[in-house]
Parts: C-alpha cells; sequence; structure tokens
C-alpha cells in the first residue's frame, strides 16, 4: 500500500461522543466512559469484582480524544465511529491493538 493511499482518520463532532459508554473486552474486562457537554470524562475499569475510576477533562484534536487526568496525565486516543457507538485505540500504542469498542 503506498503512503498516498492511507486515508487519515476523519474528524468527528464531540457532540457525537457525549454520554454513558460500555466496553467489554474478551479477558472479561469491563470499562466505562462517561463524556459531558462540559468536557469532563470519568473512565472505569472493573474485573474480578475489582473496580478503578478516574476522571478529569477531555478535549478532541482532529480524530483524537485526549482524556487528561486531574494529576496531569494525558491518555490520548483515536476514535473511529460506528452506528452504534466508536472504537477507542490509544495513541501510539502496538499496531495489532484492536481499540475499545464502545456501546451506550
Amino acid at each position: 500500500m503506498a503512503q498516498s493511499d492511507i486515508q487519515p482518520p476523519a474528524e468527528f463532532d464531540a457532540a457525537k461522543i457525549v454520554g454513558k459508554w460500555t466496553a467489554k473486552r474478551p479477558d472479561g474486562g469491563i470499562f466505562s466512559l462517561a463524556l459531558t457537554k462540559d468536557s469532563k470524562f470519568t473512565w472505569g475499569y472493573e474485573q474480578g469484582g475489582k473496580k478503578q475510576e478516574f476522571g478529569g477533562t477531555y478535549k478532541i484534536d482532529g480524530a483524537i480524544l485526549v482524556l487528561e487526568r486531574r494529576d496531569g496525565s494525558q491518555m490520548p486516543g483515536l476514535v473511529t465511529l460506528a452506528s452504534n457507538g466508536f472504537n477507542f485505540k490509544l495513541y501510539g500504542g502496538p499496531p495489532d491493538d484492536p481499540g475499545l469498542d464502545f456501546r451506550k
């Protein structure tokens, strides 16, 4: 595939991802992501009865959703919209990472 054949990810409207979302991994891990209209988020992870959660603010940069935790660390992810949700793939992660498919 020639470099010119690669299409850049599509920009998206932040309003399309506002809401409460859930993604499940094959290993049983469950992720929750709540995005509010005022650019705040809460990210949760649960597996084997143990739950972790953190929050902060988010911004959209083209096709990248940047989650910024209250401690200042960032978690950028490529967002690909689908008809019933979106895929969130950590930016700079392994190329074979399928990402997380979030649904309402």
